[in-house]
């Protein structure tokens, strides 16, 4: 049974894909939020998708905790959400429509929000720990002493 719907999700995720591709060069048809849309349905409908991600080592130093345990490193983080806000930032200020600058103000609150709640923040080795106190490590423990 679940052939059939990862197959009815790779044609949708295609349909999308062709009509973000379209509307980047078309003015009215917002062609990043469907592209950004088709990502998301290709990373959960086909593993290639995804095991081509891994297979880039620049994407694959972001991705490999967030897919292993939903979490990314503060540095990894601020990095993500810079570009991303940047990104929106620019199309907020050259789109003249309403209704996109809405949509990427939405997107904006959005990705904050799935940050913040969503993607734990893994501490690095020397990185927010206080000299003199125990920094909880991986495996859960609440920093005391053994």
């Amino acid at each position: 049974m679940k052939k059939p719907l990862a197959t009815l999700g790779l044609v949708i995720s295609s349909i999308v894909a062709v009509l973000g591709l379209v509307g980047l060069f078309l003015p009215r048809l917002p062609g990043l939020p469907l592209i950004l849309f088709a990502a998301i349905g290709f990373m959960h409908t086909s593993p290639d998708f995804v095991s081509r991600f891994n297979r880039a080592p620049r994407a694959s130093s972001y991705i490999d905790d967030l897919l292993r345990d939903r979490s990314m490193t503060r540095r990894n983080k601020i990095r993500t959400l810079t570009v991303t806000s940047l990104i929106l930032v620019v199309l907020f200020f050259v789109t003249d429509s309403l209704v996109a600058r809405i949509v990427y103000v939405a997107f904006a609150v959005g990705k904050y929000w799935f940050f913040y709640f969503y993607i734990w923040t893994k501490i690095e080795d020397g990185h927010g720990c206080p000299d003199g106190v125990d920094c909880p490590d991986d495996e859960g423990s609440n920093g005391e002493k053994p």
